[in-house]
């Protein structure tokens, strides 16, 4: 067969012969049909096809043609075009594959999506203990299930089996869960989406060109205690009731700033609001009241707060010249009176805190920076927890979510130590045990271990790729792609999202 006359069409991204040993070509206006004595282009002008430029195109056991467009999964049976569209408004396909009688679409976005009950969905992968990509935030959904936001997507870990739910997608930087089991994600400077909602039975993409959002920046999402939403932002405080978004600014209300970096709530409801460059300011559901340096704060740099059972404000103000990194100590606000606690007159490790969180007996957890570690303070002690004398994965912990019906703390670390909580002991406000995934150190295509440990290797389908044991494994057979390393001995199980 002679092709001549492809420039006629534009651009051809992808070819396939099918089982009549005819061509068919992905082209920029359409998908186009080569044989012997005719050649034919499918588009929008003459099918039900909704684009025109076609991306990828592939041959099934039954001699279908699919193809892909910037939206949609299409399928010609030589008869009719049947089309598949992206569950996302803001996302596109980049990519597909076929195995048997399974389709596979990659995204730009979202992760993995397979061809399930006649509609694309979203693909989440299952694998034993929590893999160790860097995270940046946590929280315990209605199952009792921990999330994380990782660099290479997010996962839910069950404490019950052990078992790993993976979402393969963009870097997530925060994530929190209703009372409803909704999960909200918040991406970390990627792409087109600010928020993603899951719910049991959709998922739910927000743009940043999109109403509330405007192109501004999220700090930090809670629920208060009615469920409602509250986005703590560089262009004002939003909150979501009933699905409606509504936005509160220096233009329509006396908030004395617009850039908020922290929240949270007290049991009368009102927001506590952590602000920068505007100190400490509370809203109750009318007007807002403000603390700064006048009225005794250390900074009206106020990051990381946190309202304690006795509605105690507590939180961290940090340095003027660098408040992204340099805290000032724990801070906090009662009757109208502040106080501080910092390094040098306290027990208190650190004066940077990267979050804050307090358990059923009112203990507050802190995740300190400076590499120390975790921090219990029951208002008299101070409890310190690190890798010298804990199970704890790393010394600098970014986040803590607490799961007060299983009576357990989390915590994640930021540069990639994996998984740690504690299981709470009431009658004396103690921690009984610290369980971590140790750190897995890959460098050079080898998992490099301190002891000897079984290591398994997965794909994203789950398949066992390779399986050996020893403290020095070589992966650089492995072809390019995602994978997870899980490694276990007697001692520590850990696992690691790796593309080699």
């Amino acid at each position: 067969m002679v092709v001549d006359k492809c420039n006629d069409y534009g651009d051809a991204y992808a070819l396939a012969v099918d089982n009549d040993n005819t061509l068919w070509v992905a082209t920029k206006q359409g998908l186009l049909h080569y044989t012997d004595q005719s050649q034919t282009l499918f588009n929008s002008s003459n099918t039900s096809l909704t684009e025109d430029t076609v991306s990828d195109v592939k041959i099934d056991e039954q001699n279908n043609i699919w193809s892909i467009t910037d939206h949609n999964l299409c399928c010609y049976n030589r008869t009719t075009f049947t089309t598949y569209p992206i569950p996302y408004s803001d996302d596109f396909l980049r990519c597909f594959d076929i195995d048997g009688k399974d389709i596979y679409v990659g995204t730009h976005q979202h992760g993995m999506l397979s061809l399930t009950n006649n509609a694309l969905t979203p693909i989440t992968y299952t694998f034993p203990n929590a893999p160790m990509s860097s995270m940046r935030g946590g929280c315990v959904d209605k199952q009792g299930r921990f999330w994380a936001g990782t660099m290479t997507g997010a996962f839910a870990y069950n404490p019950t089996d052990g078992t790993t739910e993976i979402l393969p997608m963009r870097q997530i930087d925060e994530i929190v869960s209703d009372n409803k089991g909704d999960v909200w994600l918040k991406p970390f400077n990627t792409g087109d989406t600010c928020l993603i909602e899951i719910t049991p039975t959709d998922t739910i993409a927000y743009r940043y060109d999109q109403y509330p959002f405007n192109d501004n920046y999220i700090c930090q999402m809670r629920f208060d205690h009615t469920n409602r939403l509250w986005l703590a932002t560089t262009h004002g405080l939003i909150f979501r009731d009933n699905g409606q978004w509504h936005v509160y600014s220096t233009t329509n209300s006396n908030l004395p700033t617009n850039y908020i970096y922290s929240i949270d709530f007290d049991s009368q409801n009102n927001v506590w609001c952590g602000t920068f460059g505007a100190g400490l300011t509370c809203f109750n559901g009318t007007s807002f009241t403000t603390y700064t340096t006048k009225q005794g704060l250390e900074s009206d740099f106020v990051a990381t707060v946190c309202v304690d059972k006795n509605d105690v404000v507590w939180f961290n103000c940090r340095s003027s010249q660098y408040p992204e990194i340099y805290g000032l100590g724990l801070s906090s606000l009662h009757n109208g009176q502040f106080k501080t606690y910092t390094a040098n007159n306290s027990q208190l490790a650190s004066n940077t805190i990267w979050d804050i969180e307090t358990d059923a007996k009112n203990n507050l957890w802190l995740a300190t920076g400076d590499d120390k570690g975790v921090t219990q303070f029951d208002g008299t002690h101070w409890n310190i927890y690190n890798t010298d004398n804990s199970g704890l994965a790393l010394n600098e912990a970014t986040h803590i979510a607490l799961d007060e019906y299983n009576r357990r703390i989390w915590f994640t670390c930021y540069t990639g130590g994996g998984v740690t909580y504690a299981n709470l002991q009431y009658d004396n406000s103690a921690v009984t045990t610290l369980n971590a995934s140790k750190e897995l150190t890959i460098r050079n295509n080898h998992v490099l271990l301190d002891l000897p440990a079984n290591v398994s290797v997965f794909d994203t389908t789950g398949h066992l790729i390779l399986s050996d044991y020893g403290t020095n494994i070589d992966l650089s057979n492995l072809h390019r792609g995602i994978y997870i390393v899980h490694t276990s001995n007697t001692n520590y199980r850990a696992a690691r999202i790796i593309i080699p």
